[in-house]
């Protein structure tokens, strides 16, 4: 069920996995998290998806965090969740890899329209990295793009 919970929260919030394993219950104020990425601390705040809102409401582990101790160093607590998809991975077939999900948060963003600085905006990035790493998944580059060529034609 921690595996389940930790999935969710990756999938539909776009976060890295140490903002995840980071994350405090403290940082969900009434239907959001509201948290600075450790990354760039760059300050984020994203709605709650129900899938989200259900899985951590069922967390009572009489813990500050959803996914960790807080014992230790917080970069072994993500080579353990690393270790955990890559046994995941082994045992289903398929590669799985913790900021799968991110890209799955952002490809859908930007498929569906969103403009690039909110996706930025999102993940706590640039919108120069945002296109960098996304630019065949915008969808107003890639419709000027398909003009450009077509322009060609005549």
């Amino acid at each position: 069920r921690v595996l389940f919970r930790s999935v969710a929260v990756l999938r539909w919030t776009g976060l890295r996995i140490r903002d995840v394993v980071q994350l405090q219950k403290s940082a969900i104020k009434d239907d959001f998290i509201v948290l600075r990425t450790h990354k760039n601390q760059k300050p984020i705040k994203l709605p709650l998806h129900p899938e989200i809102k259900e899985a951590l409401a069922e967390v009572e582990n009489g813990r500050d965090y959803f996914f960790w101790s807080g014992l230790g160093n917080p970069k072994s607590c993500v080579g353990d969740w690393q270790r955990t998809f890559r046994r995941l991975s082994a045992l289903a077939g398929v590669h799985i890899h913790a900021h799968r999900w991110r890209h799955t948060f952002v490809t859908d963003l930007l498929s569906k329209g969103v403009p690039v600085s909110e996706v930025a905006a999102i993940l706590g990035n640039s919108t120069r990295i945002v296109e960098k790493h996304y630019a065949q998944w915008i969808q107003a580059r890639q419709d000027a793009l398909e003009k450009a060529v077509k322009a060609t034609w005549a």
